[in-house]
Parts: C-alpha cells; sequence; structure tokens
C-alpha cells in the first residue's frame, strides 16, 4: 500500500503577502521621515524664547553694556579735564535737545573729538520695543549712587536705555551682577534730558533691595511695564 507524504501545516508565505511587507514597511519609514523633517522646520522657526533667541539676547546686552561703559569714559574724560558736572553736553546729531549753554566750548562735549570723542549710536532695533531708546537725565536719584535725599543736590547723571525687551534686560542684570532672578520692578521713572541743569523727581532702586548700591541695572517700569537699563556717569 503506497502512502502519499503529509502536506506540511500551513503553507508557506507567498510572493504576494512578502511583497504586502515591503510596502507596508516603506510607508511608515516615509511616514518617520517626514514626522522628522516636519520637527525640523518647526524647531528651525521658533521664535527668539530658545537657545539661539537666549545666544543672541545675551550678544546685545554686551554691546549696550559697551556702549554705557564707553560713555561713562568720556564723561570721566571730560571731568578729568576740569569740566564740572553743569558743563557736560551731550548734543549730538542723533537725538535733538541736548545743547547745554553752560558748554564753554567743544571739550566737554561728550559727542565730539575734542571731549569725550565719541559717536553717537542708537540701540540695535532687535533690542528694544520702542523706538525711544536713549535718555541723558540729571534728574533723579540712583539709591545708594551717591548722596540719598529728595532734592536735586541728591541727583545723579545717569544714562538710560529704554523700552529694552525682557530678554535683553534680563541678560543685562546678569552680566551687572544684579542679584535674584526675576527683574527688579520700581515704580516713577521720569525722564528729562540733561541740559545743564539737575532737579529730583523721584529715587530709583529704593523699592527693591536686589537694587541696593547697584550703579548700573534694569529695571521694570512698575508704571507702564517698560525695562529700562540705567548706568549711574556721575554719582552726586
Amino acid at each position: 500500500m503506497t502512502f502519499l507524504p503529509m502536506k506540511p501545516s500551513g503553507d508557506p508565505p507567498s510572493q504576494y503577502n512578502s511583497q504586502s511587507g515591503n510596502v507596508l514597511f516603506y510607508i511608515l519609514l516615509a511616514v518617520a521621515l517626514l514626522a522628522a523633517l516636519s520637527f525640523a522646520v518647526t524647531q528651525s522657526n521658533r521664535g527668539p524664547t530658545d537657545a539661539a533667541g537666549s545666544e543672541r539676547a545675551k550678544l546685545l546686552a554686551s554691546e549696550i553694556g559697551e556702549m554705557a561703559n564707553n560713555i561713562a569714559t568720556a564723561v570721566g574724560q571730560v571731568r578729568l579735564r576740569g569740566y564740572t558736572p553743569e558743563q557736560i553736553s551731550f548734543e549730538n546729531n542723533l537725538i535733538t535737545g541736548y545743547v547745554n549753554n553752560n558748554c564753554p566750548d567743544t571739550g566737554c562735549e561728550i559727542y565730539n573729538l575734542s571731549g569725550g570723542g565719541l559717536t553717537m549710536q542708537d540701540v540695535p532695533d532687535e533690542a528694544k520695543e520702542t523706538s525711544i531708546s536713549i535718555t541723558f537725565d540729571g534728574n533723579m536719584a540712583i539709591d545708594g549712587a551717591g548722596e540719598t535725599c529728595s532734592s536735586a543736590s541728591c541727583a545723579d547723571l545717569i544714562v538710560v536705555f529704554r523700552g529694552l525687551k525682557e530678554s535683553v534686560c534680563e541678560a543685562l542684570n546678569k552680566q551687572a551682577g544684579v542679584p535674584g532672578s526675576d527683574i527688579p520692578t520700581d515704580g516713577g521713572f521720569s525722564f528729562e534730558q540733561f541740559t545743564g541743569s539737575f532737579g529730583y523727581s523721584v529715587t530709583i532702586g529704593d523699592q527693591d533691595e536686589d537694587l541696593a548700591f547697584k550703579r548700573a541695572a534694569c529695571v521694570k517700569d512698575s508704571g507702564n511695564g517698560s525695562f529700562n537699563f540705567y548706568k549711574v556717569l556721575i554719582a552726586r
């Protein structure tokens, strides 16, 4: 009696099933690649809150800090030549309203080769929220910078970089060594262009202990929410 060989249980996969599996694999691979590409494009288009924006804020803060230091150095040079604080002139070709009639010659002009030797330049647009940017002021006192009182005799000569972006303000405070993780808040910034006379409107820094004895700091104005970086040029 002849026995036929038994048929194995389960047929081997057909060529059709193999091809179907390959197609499915390539579809899944394509989907994964598209997802990765989409993620990369999204990351490249993110705003200034990501790491690249943070690094840019640090660079802008360094640029503003250097501008402030250069102004302070120029004021010091003019003072060493014997000119009084009332004679210092910030007249320039960029911002009007700084003619100082107390200044007898070009030697007391900060933005003159015979004086401070500086060339007036504005804050980069990407560092500020408003068009107003630089003010030289003799109408406010910085707490702890010089003598502190509520009169013109205690007002300091300062430069203020106004309306900055919050990220730039944070970077400026880190560079200036201002303690605390939050931007200090103060109220009552009252700007008046310095043209040779001092006045008094407010003391900055007496509302936040992080600003104590800080001759340079970025502060949030509690009145309008703007961020302003000040540097003392002459403490009085």
